[in-house]
């Protein structure tokens, strides 16, 4: 699986503020693949939240049975891994 490039939507916040939630859409070479994610750090900048939403989507890309096994590549591009890097 090849992600080229990934999206943030569906935000929003705990009624305490304390976590965020949102949809990360990857748009690969198979189509496009929806996630579910979660993040505690919902005091940071809405650029830094996107981030580490997409952080968790990967996380739980690479947990998906066929890339675990092997079976299937997982491919990041620069345009989302190295974003990724610099927030990390």
């Amino acid at each position: 699986m090849h992600v080229a490039r990934a999206e943030v939507s569906d935000c929003w916040f705990s009624t305490d503020g304390a976590h965020c939630s949102g949809v990360v859409r990857f748009h690969t070479d198979a189509g496009e693949v929806f996630i579910h994610c979660s993040t505690v750090a919902a005091h940071e900048t809405p650029h830094l939240q996107n981030r580490l939403l997409i952080k968790d989507a990967l996380r739980q890309l690479e947990r998906m049975p066929e890339i675990r096994s092997g079976y299937e590549d997982l491919v990041i591009s620069e345009a989302v891994l190295g974003a990724e890097i610099a927030n990390a």
